[in-house]
């Protein structure tokens, strides 16, 4: 089988050096990544049915009652008091504020260890990017005075996987010239109703841009 090869540069710090004795490796929180747009994500609310405003409030008020007769009474009564155009501002704002709690819970618990991928197998270049690429070297590798290390991406996974009792999610980083990713208050709203973690999904995806 051929080596996937995928590379880490480090500066060189004594816990750098401690996780090689260990045989180890760091995950960072999404805090600690050095590129302030890595994370982002826009909210962007956009026109949402009085039905779905309405189902996504019954689910959230049976999450605290367990009762879903009761929990649409409840809704059907604050509609009526409110209004509609009251009512759509006051599930705009929730979802808004839903959203970003999220965002925030979210990226605690989620860590993230970059890697770079060799742009050649070693059997066509067994010195291939990012190897031979001196900014990267400059840039992460504390101006040359660091060191990188080289794993064999499947072993590495494998590895991880199975010593942490964990499943990790891959993807390869886009470098993209538009817009960073955006998240639209229908799908904050589809996901609270049928609870298919799309938001989720698409926070996970926003770590890649």
């Amino acid at each position: 089988m051929d080596i996937i090869p995928v590379y880490k540069l480090m500066s060189g710090e004594n816990y750098h050096v401690d996780g090689l004795r260990k045989n180890t490796v760091w995950f960072s929180n999404v805090e600690q990544l050095n590129d302030p747009y890595e994370g982002r994500i826009y909210f962007e609310q956009e026109e949402v049915s009085i039905a779905n405003m309405k189902s996504a409030l019954t689910q959230i008020f049976y999450l605290n009652n367990n009762d879903l007769k009761k929990s649409r009474r409840e809704v059907e009564d604050r509609f009526k008091k409110m209004g509609k155009t009251i009512f759509t501002k006051h599930i705009h704002k929730n979802v808004s504020r839903h959203f970003h709690e999220f965002l925030k819970t979210h990226h605690k618990e989620r860590h993230v260890l970059s890697l770079s991928k060799a742009n050649l197998s070693l059997k066509e270049n067994l010195f291939p990017e990012p190897l031979s690429l001196m900014m990267m070297w400059a840039h992460y590798a504390n101006g040359f005075r660091g060191f990188c290390i080289e794993y064999d991406y499947s072993k590495l996974i494998k590895s991880i996987n199975k010593i942490n009792d964990i499943r990790l999610d891959a993807r390869e980083v886009e470098y993209v010239k538009s817009n960073l990713p955006i998240i639209k208050s229908s799908t904050v709203i589809d996901d609270i109703i049928y609870k298919n973690n799309k938001t989720s999904k698409e926070i996970i995806k926003a770590l890649c841009y």
